[in-house]
């Protein structure tokens, strides 16, 4: 068997460990789908230091946490918007009265 083969036998159990992290299903396949590509085309940097499951893995974790980051950034940026209409909106509000 080779590498890219053995990446696509790891794929329901990182489908399984990602939907237990991010408990949405199409999110879930994006995620794998990146981490999968990302190992294809890093396989040249992988050294061996550890079992190619193990190196796969670690790059679903940072997809994960990358994913996390950015809800939080879109969070974070939603509320601001929010805060911002309320605001213009009482500005608005005070002007018309």
């Amino acid at each position: 068997m080779d590498e890219i083969d053995e990446l696509a036998s790891f794929r329901p159990k990182l489908l399984r460990h990602a939907v237990n992290q991010l408990r949405d299903a199409h999110l879930t396949e994006d995620v794998v789908q990146d981490c999968l590509a990302a190992a294809i085309t890093g396989l040249d940097m992988f050294n061996g230091g550890s079992t190619l499951e193990t190196w796969v893995f670690s790059i679903l974790a940072n997809k994960i946490r990358n994913e996390y980051r950015s809800k939080i950034c879109f969070t974070a940026k939603q509320s601001d918007l929010v805060w911002f209409m309320k605001i213009t909106l009482n500005l608005f509000k005070g002007l018309i009265t």
